[in-house]
């Protein structure tokens, strides 16, 4: 596995992997409501993992292997903790 920083052609793929990541490793919060979920999935399009990406204050990272993105994760100096998501198959249970 490799982590190198996220560039704008990596949007794509980062967005499957974060809408993968809250619809499968989040249904504990969301319960699995299409109402919800389509709230919380609304903004997570490839264009806005592109902002992301090229914002100057969010950093942006993904880890991948074999050329398949596994986590997409960015973290700005405006937020306390960083934000990662993950392909829930490559997620370990705390």
């Amino acid at each position: 596995m490799e982590i190198r920083d996220a560039r704008l052609e990596d949007a794509s793929s980062a967005c499957q992997v974060v809408g993968r990541s809250i619809s499968e490793l989040c249904v504990a919060d969301h319960g699995n409501d299409p109402a919800i979920l389509k709230q919380w999935l609304n903004n997570k399009t490839p264009e806005n993992l592109a902002s992301w990406i090229t914002h100057p204050d969010i950093y942006s990272g993904l880890m991948f292997a074999n050329l398949i993105t596994l986590a997409h994760f960015s973290v700005s100096a405006a937020m306390s903790l960083p934000k990662s998501e993950g392909e829930p198959e490559n997620t370990e249970e705390p």
